[in-house]
């Protein structure tokens, strides 16, 4: 199968697998899509054949800790090389000068995903590779994103600007689709770096004290340690160790770095000399509103503002580049900075390995060209009767001027006089006062020729202002008489008739805009009525409307049940919340509302409890990029990132090739309560058909969802419903497809932190896993005071 790219540094080639079936997923390795990938299990080689030479292959990875086996061969098939690898770089550079071929092998009882693989032609030199030489500014942050949410534009600035060599250390573990998104954020950037991570799982610690467990914090300072000596950087910027940011990692990258570096500061082998806290209380404030000359004057906040764009997993959190960054030096070999407005303030430019002070590009002044002495012009002619006269150049040329434009010209005309006019004073009263004999021939003659310029100014000055009114008077004379006097009345032609005026087609209107905020509305709008059961959030790309209904149905049984609908502009606000983000566990689970201030979720809701407690009877279980369950026990839901909700039915994908086409997330509880508009017929044949608590989600149309949980199990308070019943309420409110979640004592809504949703016999149940909607620093922390957490005591 013919894949590849060509053009940009980059060579066709050609790819096959020895896993059979696998040729539909060839594309997804030069497709661009970063969130597509090529997995391939234990033994599985895949093969790469191109023709002509190439200076090296590079291989972005979708996941690393994976082992292989890469081997290259000449045109004739023969082994120039072959290296056993244990891959730990998102990104990998291998030269392959002399091959024409080249393969990747799985090691036994390991995977790997490939998201990229680039042939690349002679001369190419790849950027943001890991590499083995020294720089002289490190970045110690606590995950991706940070460079820029955090530490705004100062890649822009020093790295590109000033051409200073950066290494970034990234301690926490992101998935595989957001690694992508930093090399497209860099990329944006035109900068090179050397990207290092250290990949330690937090485990979605809400907790401070609980890091250096999970970090593992002894272990995590000596790898810090020697990357400092490696790369031996001389300014070295971390987090703010007191923020009360959101994840907890942030603020833990910042004490432990820091504790790192006080303890081996007085090492005759650090190389560091000044290290900075990112801080709102730092004195060192950099500016990131002045203009840049590598970016065309655009400001290194508009630089950053165009990277952070290629997180696209970032959107809905509306994070705003800062104008300035502010620091606080805590560690300083150089002396303290007393003009505090840069990082490397008393350190020799001359001792980096790089730096540069662009100059803008200055266009060149173009010299005054003489005014030459203008020429007799000479009386036309008067036209002959029964001729038409051509009007001269110049009363044409004014005639098609505007009226705005002959005045600036006429009024550029006269400004030229008084200087002349000035000029010839200047020379008379020299022949006047006669005191020394400095006017000659050539002066006087001079004198003479400015008196003529003065004088023929002035009558163009005067022929512009009638030609001026000439054009005025003629614009506001009907069309018919607008023609010149001279013509014949029997060539006079006809009157143009005026052209009809194009109709300007109205903008379509934008789909649920009435839902969203409104011009002159704080930037969050949040509405609580516990009372009377209504909640409403809206921003500028997410509106939350939610009623509670309670009402009397079959057989006079008592409902209740919590409508929110949900609505989304552009940006997808949806995302999973997982209390253990990379790896199935069967324990793992947290409160509803804890677990939704952790994500600072607007809207959650109960997922498919993902743990491995019942995956025989799930179907796909996929959350961001990360294959938990490959189950074939029930049907599959799918939300897309482009604001749509599909099934996925059982056996039609394996959970790998629905993973590798660059799904992130899927759920699997079931069963499909809608689908194509029609409730599915077979929902009571599900093991929990009858009466019950639920929870489910829908989708009416695009970036519009329908979200529903019932209360249950009282018969005083909250019947419960049956399936079928909960599947007509979804149709009945329009749905084009919906699927059941995990119900029961499970069953919650989380409103702003809050539980809006309550049980009366059952207490709450833990969740695993939930469905969340926008982000918002409103909602309290997760060891903040609750008011309702689904217990029947609070309500």
């Amino acid at each position: 199968a013919e894949t590849g790219m060509d053009g940009g540094g980059f060579l066709e080639y050609r790819v096959s697998c020895s896993e059979a079936g696998r040729e539909n997923a060839y594309g997804y390795l030069s497709d661009d899509n970063i969130r597509t990938r090529f997995t391939m299990g234990a033994n599985t080689t895949l093969t790469a054949e191109w023709d002509g030479d190439a200076e090296g292959l590079l291989i972005s990875w979708y996941d690393v800790k994976c082992y292989i086996n890469l081997a290259f061969y000449d045109e004739k098939g023969n082994l120039l090389d072959s290296t056993d690898l244990s891959v730990s770089d998102y990104r990998t550079f291998f030269p392959a000068k002399g091959a024409r071929r080249a393969d990747v092998t799985v090691a036994n009882k390991s995977s790997a995903s490939i998201c990229e693989l680039r042939v690349c032609a002679p001369g190419y030199e790849p950027s943001c590779v890991v590499r083995d030489e020294p720089v002289d500014l490190m970045l110690v942050l606590s995950g991706v994103s940070d460079e820029l949410e955090l530490m705004g534009g100062l890649l822009p600035l020093y790295t590109r600007e000033h051409g200073i060599r950066t290494a970034i250390v990234y301690l926490g573990k992101d998935f595989g689709y957001q690694v992508q998104e930093a090399f497209r954020a860099w990329e944006a950037l035109g900068i090179d770096v050397i990207p290092v991570f250290l990949q330690k799982d937090d485990q979605g610690a809400t907790e401070l004290k609980n890091m250096p467990f999970y970090w593992k914090e002894a272990n995590t300072e000596t790898q810090l340690l020697l990357l400092i000596e490696q790369y031996r950087p001389k300014v070295l910027v971390t987090c703010d160790p007191s923020s009360n940011m959101l994840p907890v990692r942030i603020a833990f990258t910042g004490q432990l770095t820091e504790h790192m570096i006080r303890k081996n500061w007085n090492d005759r082998s650090m190389p560091v000399q000044k290290v900075y806290h990112l801080s709102d209380e730092g004195t060192t404030v950099v500016d990131y509103t002045e203009q840049l000359v590598t970016y065309d004057s655009a400001t290194a906040k508009e630089a950053a503002e165009h990277a952070h764009a290629s997180y696209r997993s970032r959107e809905s959190y509306r994070k705003q580049i800062p104008d300035t960054g502010r620091f606080r030096l805590i560690l300083t070999k150089v002396g303290e900075d007393t003009a505090q407005n840069d990082l490397f303030e008393h350190i020799d430019t001359g001792t980096l390995l790089q730096f540069e002070m662009p100059e803008p590009t200055t266009v060149p002044t173009e010299e005054p060209t003489a005014v030459p002495t203008p020429a007799e012009t000479p009386t036309p002619a008067p036209a002959a009767a029964g001729t038409t006269a051509e009007p001269a150049a110049e009363t044409e040329q004014a005639a098609e001027t505007p009226v705005k434009e002959a005045k600036k010209q006429r009024g550029n005309v006269l400004n030229i006089v008084p200087f002349a006019s000035a000029g010839v004073c200047v020379l008379l009263a020299a022949i006047v006062r006669g005191r020394k004999p400095i006017v000659t021939a050539s002066l006087l003659a001079i004198a003479v020729t400015l008196a003529i310029l003065a004088v023929i100014l002035m009558r163009a000055g005067n022929a512009q202002s009638s030609s001026e009114k000439q054009s005025a008077s003629a614009s506001v004379q009907p069309a018919a008489t607008a023609v010149p006097p001279a013509v014949r009345e029997s060539e006079t032609p006809e009157p143009t008739a005026e052209p009809t005026p194009e109709s300007t087609p109205e903008p379509t209107p934008e789909p649920f805009a009435e839902f969203f905020r409104q011009e002159g509305e704080p930037e969050e709008v949040v509405v609580s009525d516990y009372e009377n059961g209504h909640w409403e959030y809206r921003s500028d790309i997410l509106a939350v409307i939610i009623d509670r209904e309670i009402t009397r149905e079959r057989n006079n049984h008592p409902y209740c049940k919590y409508i929110a609908h949900v609505y989304m502009r552009n940006t997808n606000s949806f995302r999973p919340i997982v209390t253990w983000p990379h790896q199935l566990q069967a324990m793992a689970a947290a409160a509803p509302w804890r677990l939704a201030r952790a994500n600072r979720a607007v809207l959650a809701v109960t997922g498919d409890n993902l743990n491995d407690a019942d995956v025989a009877f799930k179907g796909i279980l996929l959350r961001n990029g990360v294959l938990y369950s490959d189950g074939k026990g029930q049907d599959t839901m799918v939300i897309d990132d482009d604001l749509t909700m599909r099934i996925v039915h059982q056996q039609e994908l394996s959970g790998r090739d629905l993973m590798d086409s660059g799904v992130l997330h899927s759920f699997s509880f079931g069963p499909v309560l809608v689908e194509n508009g029609k409730v599915n017929p077979d929902a009571d044949k599900h093991f929990v058909a009858g009466e019950n608590p639920r929870c489910g989600v829908g989708m009416i149309e695009p970036g519009h969802f329908l979200v529903i949980v019932s209360d249950g199990r009282d018969y005083k308070r909250a019947y419960g419903y049956k399936m079928s019943e909960f599947a007509q309420i979804f149709a009945d409110h329009g749905a084009q497809v919906a699927y059941n979640l995990d119900g029961g004592s499970s069953s919650g809504m989380v409103f702003m932190g809050e539980h809006i949703n309550w049980h009366s016999g059952d207490p709450q149940r833990t969740w695993a896993d939930g469905l969340a909607w926008g982000y918002s620093e409103l909602i309290p922390g997760p060891h903040d005071p609750i008011k309702r957490p689904g217990e029947r005591s609070f309500y």
